[in-house]
């Protein structure tokens, strides 16, 4: 049974000028807390698409931004966080990464309560946490933040000034498309996970045939993508289950009459058999023809959604984002 529709929104783009954690995660709290959409239209922190967005800082830097969604779903936070030095306790890193200096890490935590400390072995005090995986460093420098977020998940994109473009999108990223709450879901009907580009490489322009962004790699720094077990804290490792065949181009998705097609992802465990299951389906992401990250498309007047990929500047293998 599918879900309801994320209606993902994008609330705009926020430069930083020093290649620094603080300075990305200033510039998302900066997002987070906007008052409009990149198109104008008003945009209430707890209503609608919109998250409400807190930051920590610590003697003054910024070390962490966590949001929670408008609507109820299971508990969910999200948590963005790094620093200059380690702290004490190291924060608990999801395999196979391990804790860094200078590098933007991503997390979400299910049932959660109040927030603690980033570092610690439960940031928001208790629920299930999924543990950091790696997003950024700071020797891609320079660049800007983009922030899309959906009633249930956001995704977080950095685009530097060379380029390069990292990510990673968080919360209840997929529908089991299943009525059974127990093994293929959570309570909610939801599963909570993280997709994220890593560190080691950024997105390429070419993640419709190759395993890279939105898949799942086992080497620490790598792009990874996984879920929580249904009911539990154990994480589930994942990978599209079909890839494009050929290399897309600008109208390889879309029809005669030049109507915009949509494919959409269906994810599957990276176990092998008999493991290799079903896990459901990406929520309102798809694959879809090239082009370019930032463009918002349109049909007779009205936004249909939000294409992301590796490049702003050139037409590359891009996701859409359904605006509803």
């Amino acid at each position: 049974m599918s879900l309801s529709p994320l209606a993902w929104r994008y609330v705009g783009a926020q430069a930083f000028a020093s290649a620094t954690v603080a300075a990305v995660l200033d510039a998302l709290y900066t997002l987070g807390t906007a008052v409009t959409y990149a198109d104008a239209t008003t945009r209430t922190p707890g209503s609608g698409s919109a998250w409400t967005w807190s930051r920590y800082q610590n003697a003054g830097t910024t070390e962490a931004c966590y949001a929670t969604p408008p609507t109820a779903t299971l508990g969910l936070r999200v948590i963005l966080a790094g620093a200059a030095s380690l702290p004490s306790p190291s924060p608990t890193m999801a395999v196979p990464d391990v804790a860094a200096i200078n590098v933007l890490n991503c997390n979400i935590v299910k049932n959660a309560g109040s927030f603690s400390s980033w570092n610690a072995a439960a940031p928001f005090t208790s629920g299930q946490t999924f543990g950091y995986w790696r997003v950024w460093a700071t020797t891609a420098g320079v660049g800007t933040v983009r922030l899309y977020e959906g009633t249930e998940a956001v995704l977080v994109l950095i685009e530097t000034a060379s380029a390069a473009t990292y990510g990673a999108i968080l919360g209840a990223v997929l529908d089991s498309e299943s009525t059974d709450v127990v093994s293929d879901s959570e309570s909610d009907g939801k599963l909570y996970g993280i997709i994220t580009s890593g560190t080691a490489a950024n997105i390429s322009g070419t993640i419709h045939t190759t395993l890279q962004f939105l898949d799942h790699s086992t080497t620490a720094s790598q792009n990874h993508a996984g879920i929580f077990t249904p009911g539990g804290s154990a994480l589930l490792t994942m990978n599209r289950r079909f890839q494009a065949a050929a290399l897309m181009t600008t109208t390889g998705l879309s029809t005669r009459a030049g109507r915009f097609v949509r494919a959409p992802y269906d994810y599957r465990s990276t176990a092998t058999a008999p493991n290799d299951v079903a896990l459901g389906r990406l929520r309102e992401i798809s694959m879809f023809s090239d082009g370019k990250t930032g463009t918002r498309l349109t049909s007779g007047g009205t936004t249909v959604g939000y294409l992301v990929g590796g490049s702003s500047s050139t037409d590359v293998d891009v996701v859409i984002l359904a605006h509803a």
